[in-house]
Formats: structure tokens, C-alpha cells, sequence
């Protein structure tokens, strides 16, 4: 990464547009981290640093925009589907989208596995949503695709695009976490839940949130 700032230092020195640079610099950097090590929140911040400067650069045209947009609103759309799915009775996928707190007994010096297995004892289930809540998931995910639908572009009325803010926001604070069993601050990391949540949930907030600014963008 060190040695990217400096390509970036040089490039701009040789002429290159500095907003271009830090862009590039930034984004390449942001791909280091999140491929290495996801759950890290270093890789959203240099992520925005170089969304921002291409966005300064005018790089981020309408229709890169436009297709952001669209794809942050099918998304959202599976996402609501897949919620539907579960509260009609659906498993795949469940036993992974629920937090669990996990009281598991670290075995020391086996790395063969050959001792018993962790105790189960201490685990606790945690919340459970019945179909009702589930639904109402999918409903308000839904209802948030076609508010970015309708208010990209700078459609719609003021108070719709306000609603479209306020859901970037609750999206960024379920990306940060809750300094428990979600998002970046997560503490409880090595259940199921914590996991998928480092490898696919969180990564995934986090884009959402980013393609819902980019629909106030345009």
C-alpha cells in the first residue's frame, strides 16, 4: 500500500490528474484489504476515499451512476425475495443469517482434530423472527428498492429522497456494527452467523450503502 501512495505520488508529479491518482491509489488499496482481510473496516473507508476522488475527477459518470443504481435496487429486490422465501417456510441459507452466541471450547495442541468436539453447552439460540417480522423485512426491502428506484436522478419529492437518505445511514450503522455479533465492531466472530456475516452480509451492506449514495448522485 506503501508503495501504491508512492506510484500515486509520482503519477501525479508526471502530470497525471491528482483526483485520478488518489482515486486509483485508494480503490487499489481498498481491493488489498478486502481481499486479505475483509472483516477489517480500514477497506469501506479507502473505498469512499476513492469513490470521492473520482467522483472530484468527474470520472463517475451517469451512467456508471445509473448502473450502480440498478444493480443496488435488484439487490435489494433478491434480498426481499429471499426474506419472502424464509417466511414462507424456506431453510436455505437460515441457519447462516441468524446471530448465535456460542460458548465454544477452544481445543488447545490438536491440530489433528482428534479430540472431542466443543462443548455445546452455554449456546444460546438467540432471536428468533416468526414469518410475521420476516415478512415485514421483506416488505420494508422491497419498499426501499422502489424508493431508490423512483428518486434516482433526482425524481421525486424531497421527502422520498430524505427517506433514501435515512436508509444509506441505517445501512452504514449495520456495516459498522453493533460491538456484539454484527458488522465491523462484531465481537463474537467464530460462530456460523459471524463468519458469513464477515465474508458475504457485511461486505454486502456495505455496497449497498454505497450504491444508495450513488442514486442520490445522479
Amino acid at each position: 500500500m506503501t508503495s501504491l501512495t508512492w506510484f500515486a505520488v509520482a503519477a501525479a508529479i508526471i502530470g497525471a490528474d491528482l483526483f485520478i491518482a488518489i482515486g486509483l491509489m485508494s480503490l487499489a488499496s481498498a481491493t488489498i484489504i478486502f481481499v486479505m482481510l475483509r472483516a477489517h473496516l480500514a477497506w469501506p473507508i479507502f473505498l469512499l476515499a476513492g469513490l470521492a476522488a473520482l467522483h472530484q475527477a468527474g470520472a463517475l459518470t451517469d451512467s456508471v451512476l445509473t448502473a450502480t443504481t440498478a444493480t443496488t435496487v435488484a439487490v435489494l429486490a433478491a434480498a426481499g425475495m429471499i426474506h419472502v422465501y424464509w417466511a414462507t417456510g424456506g431453510r436455505w441459507m437460515l441457519d447462516r443469517a441468524i446471530p448465535t452466541n456460542e460458548a465454544v471450547a477452544i481445543t488447545n495442541g490438536d491440530p489433528a482434530g482428534t479430540a472431542s468436539p466443543p462443548s455445546t453447552a452455554g449456546r444460546t439460540d438467540g432471536f428468533r423472527p416468526g414469518p410475521l417480522l420476516t415478512a415485514l423485512v421483506a416488505l420494508l426491502l422491497f419498499t426501499f428498492a422502489g424508493l431508490i428506484a423512483v428518486t434516482a436522478g433526482g425524481n421525486g419529492p424531497d421527502t422520498l429522497r430524505w427517506l433514501v437518505v435515512a436508509g444509506a445511514v441505517v445501512l452504514v450503522i449495520r456495516a459498522v456494527g453493533d460491538n456484539q455479533v454484527a458488522g465491523f465492531t462484531k465481537k463474537v466472530r467464530h460462530t456460523t452467523f459471524g463468519r458469513t456475516d464477515d465474508a458475504v452480509f457485511t461486505p454486502l451492506v456495505v455496497m449497498l450503502a454505497f450504491g444508495t449514495v450513488g442514486s442520490l448522485l445522479l
